[in-house]
């Protein structure tokens, strides 16, 4: 195995296209051009869910054998269970701690026993581990029969889509299943919430706050604009300590005690700010620089404009801004602090997140209804109800009905009206797998403006990264009816179908398109 592992990493050493000489661009750069690489990870993949597969079945089957030693008196009733006795012969012979062992079996035995059918989705490589585990997660308070109503949902669609996707989808899965049981764990994990610390390394600690969805939402978009606003043309910061060092200046009113630092870096030029690494898309907080233009994204905030409105570019730079007063017994505000502040200061009152409640039909044909909370996702209906009465959301946007004047459609920007029309209906990025919400997005022309209409058929939300990847030439992207975006590989000619999300937070996933 590993001559064949070594072969293939020479063959494709020796087939590597030559890095351009300074100055000089590759006419014809080649990655995959008949997709045989990317094929070959899929049917890897598919090996690797069914050998997996494979081996569950078997700790299951040694757990049923386990079983009969029970019956048969060669435990006493008081020693291992048949779990346990199976966990102790593999834990040696796979080289697994005792615990991993034990959590492994368990699994397997639930996965075999409970979920049948995602056990055969998985082992035909349909779905891979994350996405089984997700199931078995979400799942496992559940008894047997609710267990198999929400794998006959969330099955069909599992394999469009990816795990976060999928656990957005179980969420409302069980909800649906039962829904008075739903609330009662969403109530009893409420009474849980907690604020805890945990020890790290090389003098660092993190802090984990289990609070309500809603209360976590507001919170960081607060911390998260303070760090955005509070930035100048020589802050090196990335974003993350940006939002870190905002948490602290909120809570404690001054400056973090970072320790000694090293000589800072030379102050960057006017006109020259660094950019900030953008968070995995899959990351339900990831927050990236912002922009709607289809021309060269631009690096300089100069060129930015406010099609964003919620919330100040990430590069929006402001200006120094010195303390006018004395803060706390008369010590002055740090730099930092009065940014800070000043940002606090400016910040409008956030807007209250939507709320939907909608029916959705269980196997049986019965339907239930079910919340749907924007940047989180399912709620049960019982607690959407009482957040809409007492204020703290508002209703989704219904569309309008209207279609942009012929001026309007001539225009880069779209009017208010369509920009709040399309970022409803498309509900996240549209890239494939991408779940930024699309209210942190960019309004992309699907065919560029001024070729391209400034009309809804035309438009859809884009994140920062997934937008300069259709500007780049690596993807081509066309708009079918109803928002339906078909995205292709120019490289190796795939092609992916994305679906509109909206408020109904219908996770569809990305369907592999066979035309």
């Amino acid at each position: 195995m590993f001559e064949g592992v070594e072969a293939l990493a020479a063959r494709l050493r020796a087939t590597a296209p030559p890095v351009p000489a300074e100055g000089a661009r590759e006419s014809s750069p080649v990655l995959d051009p008949d997709g045989a690489l990317v094929d070959r990870l899929v049917e890897l993949e598919r090996v690797k869910a069914d050998a997996d597969a494979e081996g569950m079945v078997i700790m299951a089957g040694l757990c049923d054998r386990a079983e009969g030693w029970i019956d048969w008196g060669l435990v006493e009733g008081h020693g291992p269970g048949p779990s346990d006795l199976v966990a102790n012969e593999i834990a040696p012979a796979l080289h697994l701690s005792p615990v991993t062992a034990s959590i492994r079996v368990d699994q397997a035995h639930r996965i075999a026993t409970v979920l049948p059918a995602t056990l055969a989705v998985y082992g035909r490589g349909d779905i891979d581990r994350g996405r089984l585990l997700a199931i078995e997660d979400a799942t496992c308070n559940l008894d047997p029969t609710a267990a198999a109503k929400v794998e006959q949902i969330v099955l069909p669609d599992a394999p469009n889509q990816t795990a976060a996707e999928l656990r957005a989808a179980l969420r409302r899965a069980v909800i649906t299943v039962d829904p008075k049981v739903s609330e009662k764990r969403r109530k009893a994990a409420i009474r849980d919430r907690r604020v805890t610390r945990y020890q790290r390394t090389d003098g660092t600690s993190a802090i984990e706050a289990v609070l309500s969805a809603l209360d976590t939402g507001e919170i960081y978009e607060l911390v998260d604009e303070v760090a955005r606003r509070s930035k100048t043309t020589d802050d090196i910061r990335t974003m993350d300590a940006r939002r870190a060092d905002a948490l602290v200046v909120l809570l404690l009113g001054r400056d973090p005690y970072l320790g000694p630092e090293d000589p800072p870096p030379p102050t960057p030029p006017p006109g020259d700010h660094p950019r900030e690494p953008e968070a995995p898309p899959d990351d339900p907080g990831d927050l990236g620089d912002l922009d709607g233009g289809d021309g060269p994204l631009p690096d300089d905030p100069d060129d930015l404009d406010d099609r964003f409105r919620p919330e100040p570019d990430d590069t929006d730079v402001q200006p120094r801004t010195e303390p006018d007063e004395p803060f706390r017994s008369g010590r002055a505000l740090s730099e930092l602090v009065a940014r800070c502040l000043a940002a606090v200061l400016a910040r409008q009152p956030p807007s209250p997140p939507w709320v939907s409640i909608h029916p959705v039909n269980r196997p049986d044909g019965q339907a239930v209804e079910v919340g749907e909370l924007e940047g989180y996702g399912p709620v049960t209906s019982e607690y959407a109800r009482w957040l809409d009465e007492r204020g703290a959301t508002r209703p989704p946007p219904a569309p309008s009905g209207r279609a942009p004047t012929e001026a309007e459609a001539r225009t880069h920007d779209p009017p208010d009206w369509l920009d709040t029309e399309i970022r409803a209906r498309d509900g996240t990025c549209r890239y494939p797998g991408c779940r930024r919400t699309a209210r942190r997005c960019d309004l992309d022309h699907t065919i560029p403006h001024p070729d391209g209409l400034t009309v809804a058929g035309n438009l859809a939300a884009l994140c920062r990264r997934h937008h300069r990847a259709k500007q780049s030439g690596a993807w081509t992207v066309k708009q079918t009816d109803h928002g339906v975006l078909r995205w292709t590989s120019t490289i190796t000619a795939r092609t992916y179908l994305t679906h509109p999300r909206g408020h109904h937070g219908t996770w569809r996933g990305t369907t592999i398109d066979q035309a």
